[in-house]
């Protein structure tokens, strides 16, 4: 019961996530990971537009969409966040070599592109 309830919340946010936009995504990573988060993730604030962020990509069209997601070797640690399925454009995504937790979400990424 318990559990059902858990995976309704997160059906319920990460559907929510999707009508925020790519910045709630990754801020919603950058939210899962432990306290004392990488200095990489510094720049991830309201003071710049998220495709401005160290290690993300965006595409150049109108709207804005993440396509690259890079932050190997980037000392991250945590939960991989759920919310990163809802990157729908995401075409490259590279965590390696950092100390995450969990599966990559396969809902939503375009798996046939991505890289």
């Amino acid at each position: 019961m318990v559990m059902r309830m858990l995976w309704s919340l997160v059906a319920v946010l990460m559907i929510a996530m999707v009508r925020a936009g790519d910045e709630a995504v990754l801020l919603a990573f950058k939210a899962q990971l432990s306290d004392g988060a990488s200095p990489t993730l510094s720049s991830w604030n309201d003071r710049a537009h998220f495709c401005s962020w160290e290690g993300v990509m965006c595409s150049h069209l109108r709207p804005v969409w993440v396509v690259e997601l890079r932050l190997n070797s980037s000392g991250l640690t945590g939960e991989l966040s759920p919310a990163l399925g809802n990157l729908t454009f995401l075409q490259t995504l590279d965590l390696s070599f950092n100390w995450l937790n969990g599966e990559i979400p396969t809902t939503g990424l375009p798996w046939n592109f991505l890289r």
